[in-house]
């Protein structure tokens, strides 16, 4: 059963310069959060497909953009910030995978709680 995020997280658009510091420090807010245990960032299409691949208990989409080009740098961004994070679960820093310029990119969080 998945949990809901109990922050009010909006996925931002827009250029990735323009939200990356806002990013930042939303992943902060909610890696601080007690109650996760790890947490992984990605990119996907479709939040419920990537949750279930993942198994993780909840998604958040913290970014949105029609540009495959604009996520792959939001997502290569926020896992080189959080690359060291005792929770992260990222294992590489680039942006590994399929894009899509068919539907809207999501960059999500991933989180597994305690």
């Amino acid at each position: 059963m998945r949990r809901e995020v109990d922050l009010d997280v909006s996925a931002l658009s827009g250029w990735p310069d323009d939200v990356a510091g806002e990013l930042d420090e939303v992943v902060k807010t909610i890696v601080r959060d007690a109650r996760v245990a790890e947490f992984y960032v990605g990119r996907g299409v479709d939040l419920d497909q990537r949750a279930s691949e993942h198994q993780a208990d909840d998604i958040a989409a913290l970014y949105e953009t029609e540009s495959p080009d604009h996520a792959m740098i939001v997502e290569e961004y926020l896992i080189g910030r959080f690359i060291n994070h005792k929770k992260n679960s990222n294992t590489v820093v680039d942006a590994r995978g399929g894009v899509s310029d068919e539907f809207v990119n999501y960059v999500y969080i991933a989180v597994w709680w305690n």
